[in-house]
């Protein structure tokens, strides 16, 4: 996945959002669907990993990073000005 840290610029081109800040996916390299939930769609923002604030790209590869590979995740999404959850199991 491509993403951009929804910053004013980035902002100003999108709809308006129902929460500032995020993450924007702006592309995807492969089409994965996660077992539960809706897939992370191009346009999708990314507002939190496991109840944690998403602010910019790095905090949210930090915040990855620091998941075991078995730890299910939940993201909170917006999508078409709705939120909504995406939610992928551990291995």
């Amino acid at each position: 996945m491509l993403g951009l840290t929804v910053n004013e610029q980035i902002s100003a081109l999108l709809p308006s959002p129902r929460i500032a800040g995020g993450v924007l996916v702006a592309a995807k390299i492969a089409d994965v669907r996660p077992p539960l939930g809706d897939p992370l769609l191009t346009g999708d923002v990314i507002h939190a990993i496991n109840g944690t604030s998403i602010t910019d790209v790095a905090f949210l590869r930090t915040r990855l990073e620091s998941l075991s590979s078995d730890s299910p995740i939940v993201i909170q999404v917006e999508g078409s000005g709705t939120l909504h959850f995406v939610a992928i199991e551990g291995d």
